[in-house]
């Protein structure tokens, strides 16, 4: 079991559901998250429709919000990768649920959508209805 200051990313990919299944816990870098991001691609995920769900209810943020203009850069980027991108994050605390808000709202490409929940039934709900237009 990881400690507070250990950071595990496991993540996998559900082929009958085409829904990559990320968990992190513990203490999280952004340099971490970015590294973790850099290996989701189209060559280790077969699918041009990205689903991913970011279970990240137990983690520790060690980083300011200053540095999330890299991670939006990064997923930026990685929307080129896909025809479209439906992320769904799982957090239990304002700081987490507040990063993934400023994430969502400075990333413009039109092939992507974000949700955060607080419970993971609901965040993979939403990913197999479709995303955002589940929501209505």
């Amino acid at each position: 079991m990881p400690t507070k200051e250990t950071t595990l990313i496991n993540d996998s990919f559900n082929a009958e559901t085409g829904i990559v299944m990320a968990v992190v816990s513990g203490k999280v870098t952004i340099e971490e998250i970015l590294d973790w991001t850099d290996t989701q691609t189209p060559e280790r995920f077969p699918t041009r429709s990205f689903r991913g769900l970011f279970d990240a209810s137990d983690v520790e943020y060690s980083f300011r919000p200053a540095q999330l203009k890299k991670f939006v850069e990064a997923i930026t980027d990685f929307c080129t990768y896909f025809e479209t991108v439906k992320i769904a994050t799982v957090h239990t605390n304002a700081r987490g649920l507040a990063f993934s808000e400023v994430i969502r709202s400075n990333i413009s490409n039109k092939n992507f959508s974000q949700q955060s929940f607080f419970i993971r039934e609901a965040a993979l709900k939403w990913l197999l209805n479709g995303g955002i237009e589940s929501l209505t």
